[in-house]
C-alpha cells in the first residue's frame, strides 16, 4: 500500500512539473485583431491556432454590418493558419468573423471576433481643425466626432496616411456608430450564427461514445472470464468457456457498431449538417481521410476481428488473439481523442490506455463474477475460486485506474481553479466521487463478503448469506460503474479544462507604430475579478523594453487600472475588477523611445 501511494505521488509530481499542452486547437492570433479599427478594408483575414487544424470541414465566414457574407469562400488552411480572402469592402462598420475549425482530435472549436472598418473615402469632407493659440503645433490633435442626425455625410477624421498627419497621431482611429456608415441597417454581431448539425447530433455522438466504452467492457468481461476466472478443469467449465466466447463476440459486434456510429455522428458534427444531409456527396470520403475518421474506422474493423475470432473456436489461441485486438482497440479512443494531442503525447496515450483497460477489466470482471455468484446461491463451493481470483485482479485494477486517472487529469487541468470553474473539471470531480464509492463497495466485498463466503465453504455450511451480501454489494458497485461510464463518455466529448479556460480569455491586439504592437489578454473576461497581461511587442513579435505604459478601460465609467511591471514590455494586473458585462474602450499609452504612442480597441466582457 505504501509503495503504491509513493508511486502515485511521484507520478503526479512528475506530471505537474511538465508543462501541459492544449488538447484542442486554440486561437492564438488574428489579423485583423479582435476589436481593431482599420482605416482600410483588409483583403484577407488570418487566423493562427495553437496546433494544425483539419483541412476538411473547418469553416470561416465573414459578415458585414448588415449580416451579409463578404468573404470570398475560398479559405486556405496551411498547418495552424487559416487564410480567408475577402471580397472588396465598400461600407464601413463592424464586421463579424465566425470560425469553426476541427482539431486533429476531431472536436469542433467555435468562436467569433469583430473588427471595425472606417474607410477614408467615407470620412472625408470636413477638414481637421487648426491648432489653436493655446495648443502647441506639435501636440497630438484631438478630433471630436459627432453622429449626424440627418442624411448628411459623417464628419471627417484625419487619416494616418494624410500629408498633414503628425508623428503623435493615434494608431487606431475612434469608432463611429456602424449604422451611420453603411447603406443597410446594422445587425447585432452576436445575432449572427454559424450553422450547426443540431442537438440530435450532439446527443447521438455522446451516446455512441458511451456505447464504445460499454463494448470494451463487454469484450473485457468475456476475455477475463475465459482467460482468468475459469481456468480449472471442473465439470461445466467448457460450457462457461463457450459462454465467455459468445460474450466476447457480442462485445466485438457492439464495438464495431459504436465505432461506425461515432464516425457518422462525428461526420455530421464536423460538417455542421444533420446526419442525413451529411451522408450525401463526397463528405463521407473526405471525413474518412481525416485523422479522426481513419482511427474510428480502424476501431470498427478491430471490433469485427474480435467478433470473428471469438466465434471461430480456435482453442486457446483465439481468445489470446482477441485479447491482443481488444488491448489495441482500447488505445484508440485516446489516440483520436484528447490524449493524442496532449503533450507529452506518449505519457498521455499510455495513461489513457491504462485507464481504459483497467476500468474495462474491473467492470467486466465484476459483471462475470456476479453471474457466477447468482442471486443468493446456496452452494458456492465451485464458485469461490473465481470470486477470489477476481478480487485479486480488482485490487490491481483499482490502483491502475486511480494512478492513470490522476495523471490524465493533471495533463488536462492546469490550475486548481479549473476543477470547479470548467465543465471538464466538474466532470472530473463527479467521476472521482463515483470512483470513491466504487472503491468503497469493493473494499466491503473484499473485507466482509468474500471472507464470509470462504468461512462458509470451509465449514461446509450454507454460503447463502455471504452470497447475498456479495450479490447486493456487487450489484450496487456495478450500477455506480455504469454511471461512471456515462461520465467518462462526457469527458471524452468535452473540451479539456485548459482549453476551456483558454477559450474564455479575451485577446486584443492594436497597432502602435509600423514596428510596435500592443497585446492585451483578459482572463476570464467576465464580470468580477480578472487577470490582465499587457505586452508591448516589437517587429520580431517579442516583448520590447519601453519607458512606461498606461492602460485605461472605459465603459459606463472609467475603471482604474494599476499596472505592475513584470518584465521588459510586460505588465500585469492580478485582480482587475470589472463590474458588468458589455463593451469597454481600451486605451493604451506607451512611451516609445521618448515619444508618446496611443492605441485604442474594443474589449468585450461576456
Amino acid at each position: 500500500m505504501v509503495t503504491a501511494v509513493a508511486v502515485l505521488v511521484l507520478t503526479g509530481l512528475s506530471v505537474l512539473l511538465a508543462a501541459p499542452a492544449m488538447a484542442h486547437a486554440r486561437l492564438v492570433a488574428t489579423q485583423p485583431a479582435a476589436g481593431e479599427t482599420l482605416a482600410e478594408a483588409p483583403d484577407q483575414v488570418l487566423l493562427t491556432y495553437s496546433e494544425p487544424v483539419e483541412e476538411s470541414f473547418s469553416d470561416v465566414q465573414v459578415f458585414d454590418p448588415a449580416g451579409t457574407r463578404v468573404d470570398a469562400r475560398a479559405a486556405r488552411i496551411e498547418g495552424p493558419e487559416i487564410v480567408v480572402p475577402m471580397m472588396p469592402i465598400a461600407d464601413g462598420g463592424t464586421y463579424t468573423v465566425l470560425f469553426r475549425v476541427i482539431g486533429v482530435d476531431g472536436h469542433p472549436v467555435e468562436s467569433r471576433l469583430t473588427f471595425t472598418v472606417e474607410p477614408v473615402a467615407q470620412l472625408a469632407g470636413t477638414p481637421a481643425p487648426e491648432p489653436s493659440e493655446s495648443t502647441p503645433a506639435d501636440a497630438t490633435t484631438e478630433v471630436e466626432t459627432a453622429v449626424p442626425t440627418g442624411p448628411t455625410d459623417p464628419p471627417a477624421l484625419p487619416s494616418p496616411g494624410a500629408e498633414d498627419a503628425t508623428d503623435e497621431e493615434l494608431a487606431v482611429l475612434p469608432t463611429l456608430d456602424p449604422t451611420t456608415l453603411g447603406e443597410s441597417p446594422a445587425v447585432d454581431p452576436q445575432s449572427i450564427e454559424l450553422e450547426d448539425a443540431g442537438p440530435g447530433t450532439d446527443v447521438g455522438l455522446l451516446m455512441f461514445r458511451i456505447l464504445d466504452y460499454v463494448a470494451l467492457v463487454v469484450i473485457a468481461a468475456g476475455l477475463v472470464g475465459r482467460l482468468w476466472l475459469f481456468t480449472d478443469e471442473r465439470p461445466g467449465v467448457a460450457g462457461r468457456h463457450r459462454l465467455m466466447e459468445r460474450v466476447t463476440a457480442s462485445g466485438g459486434v457492439a464495438l464495431a457498431v459504436a465505432a461506425v456510429m461515432v464516425f457518422l455522428f462525428g461526420l455530421s458534427s464536423a460538417a455542421a449538417e444533420p446526419l442525413p444531409a451529411a451522408l450525401g456527396g463526397e463528405l463521407v470520403g473526405r471525413f474518412a481521410g481525416t485523422r479522426f475518421g481513419r482511427l474510428v474506422l480502424i476501431q470498427a474493423a478491430i471490433g469485427l476481428g474480435i467478433a470473428m475470432l471469438s466465434a471461430s473456436r480456435m482453442g486457446r489461441r483465439g481468445p489470446w488473439a482477441a485479447a491482443a485486438l481488444g488491448v489495441t482497440a482500447a488505445a484508440l479512443p485516446g489516440v483520436w481523442g484528447h490524449a493524442g494531442t496532449t503533450s507529452p503525447v506518449p505519457v498521455a496515450i499510455v495513461s489513457d490506455w491504462t485507464h481504459v483497460v483497467a476500468a474495462a477489466v474491473w467492470v467486466g470482471g465484476l459483471a462475470v463474477t456476479l453471474g457466477v455468484v447468482g442471486r443468493g446461491a446456496r452452494d458456492m463451493s465451485g464458485g469461490l475460486e473465481p470470486v477470489i481470483r477476481f478480487s485479486r485482479l480488482a485490487g490491481v485494477a483499482v490502483w491502475a485506474v486511480l494512478t492513470s486517472g490522476v495523471v490524465t487529469a493533471l495533463l488536462h487541468i492546469g490550475e486548481l481553479s479549473q476543477l470547479a470553474g470548467t465543465d471538464y473539471g466538474r466532470l472530473v470531480i463527479a467521476k472521482t466521487a463515483l470512483f470513491g464509492g466504487i472503491a468503497g463497495l469493493g473494499l466491503l466485498n473484499r473485507t466482509r463478503a468474500i471472507p464470509e463466503l470462504r468461512r462458509a465453504v470451509q465449514r461446509g455450511a450454507s454460503s447463502a448469506a455471504g452470497g447475498r451480501m456479495l450479490w447486493r454489494l456487487g450489484l450496487t458497485e456495478l450500477a455506480v460503474m455504469v454511471v461512471a461510464l456515462g461520465v467518462a463518455g462526457g469527458l471524452a466529448s468535452s473540451i479539456p479544462a485548459e482549453a476551456e479556460a483558454a477559450a474564455r480569455v479575451e485577446f486584443i491586439a492594436a497597432q502602435l507604430t509600423d514596428e510596435a504592437t500592443v497585446n492585451l489578454t483578459i482572463d476570464p473576461a467576465q464580470p468580477g475579478s480578472n487577470v490582465l497581461h499587457l505586452y508591448i511587442l516589437g517587429a520580431n513579435g517579442q516583448p520590447r523594453p519601453v519607458d512606461g505604459a498606461r492602460l485605461s478601460l472605459t465603459g459606463a465609467a472609467d475603471l482604474p487600472v494599476d499596472l505592475f511591471v513584470s518584465g521588459p514590455g510586460h505588465y500585469t494586473v492580478l485582480d482587475q475588477t470589472i463590474p458588468s458585462a458589455g463593451d469597454y474602450l481600451m486605451a493604451v499609452e506607451v512611451d516609445l523611445d521618448g515619444e508618446l504612442r496611443r492605441a485604442t480597441a474594443t474589449v468585450t466582457i461576456r
